[in-house]
């Protein structure tokens, strides 16, 4: 694990949404600069959706939509017109948005088809270390210390070859999409978005010493990932 941490810590919501939204559209306009495509995975919650808000009116962003490709990082087995969905709480912000989605999960397969569906899906990617290459991987962090899907004791912890799986999740007895560590750790950026005290006291633990959280292996990459709370 990375000794360091590339931490911002922003004064208010405000200063945290603004922040965010300057990087994400500074970080896509480099991408297409330099390829012609910003390839990004999001995560669900409301931590992503309220930055989602404002981006979507970033003048700089208008002639980069197009060039712009979405994936999600994780998402739970429902329709997408479900409240749960993670595709489908973000599409009610970025509908107006001519950018290039592609969903984790539509509907109707299995979960464990859905996976391997997805998976085929990620080979447009370019691949570095023949593993997709998300120039972009937005995630969150939830109360227990786990990130995309990727929950304490959940097999998709141990899961090194597949690219995205079906994780069984004991403490909601739910079964979620999830992209696993090697594809994580390969994005070139990686951006953990939260906000909240227990959250920060997570961190400040993680700090000190090695805890267990599933978000601390998103620390064991070459490039530190950039946590930007407030």
């Amino acid at each position: 694990m990375s000794q360091y941490f590339d931490i911002t810590e922003l004064g208010t919501s405000e200063a945290w949404i603004d922040y965010c939204v300057d990087l994400l559209s500074s970080t896509a306009n480099k991408c297409i600069a330099e390829r012609g495509r910003f390839n990004i995975a999001v995560s669900g919650g409301t931590t992503p959706a309220d930055v989602f808000s404002k981006w979507i009116w970033n003048e700089g962003m208008s002639p980069l939509w197009s060039k712009t490709w979405f994936y999600w990082v994780d998402e739970r087995v429902v329709p997408h017109d479900s409240a749960e969905s993670n595709y489908g709480n973000a599409m009610s912000i970025l509908k107006g948005v001519p950018a290039n989605f592609r969903p984790m999960y539509d509907g109707g397969d299995e979960p464990t088809n859905a996976a391997s569906i997805y998976e085929k899906t990620l080979n447009e990617l370019e691949t570095v270390d023949k593993l997709p290459f998300f120039d972009l991987v937005l995630l969150g962090m939830g109360d227990d210390g786990h990130t995309a899907s990727l929950f304490p004791d959940s097999p998709a912890l141990q899961e090194d070859v597949k690219w995205v799986v079906a994780n069984p999740v004991s403490k909601s007895n739910t079964i979620r999409l999830t992209l696993t560590y090697p594809v994580l750790l390969n994005a070139n950026e990686v951006f953990i978005l939260f906000n909240g005290h227990k959250k920060r006291q997570l961190l400040n633990e993680m700090m000190k010493s090695k805890k267990g959280y599933p978000i601390e292996r998103i620390q064991d990459r070459p490039k530190a990932p950039k946590w930007i709370f407030y």
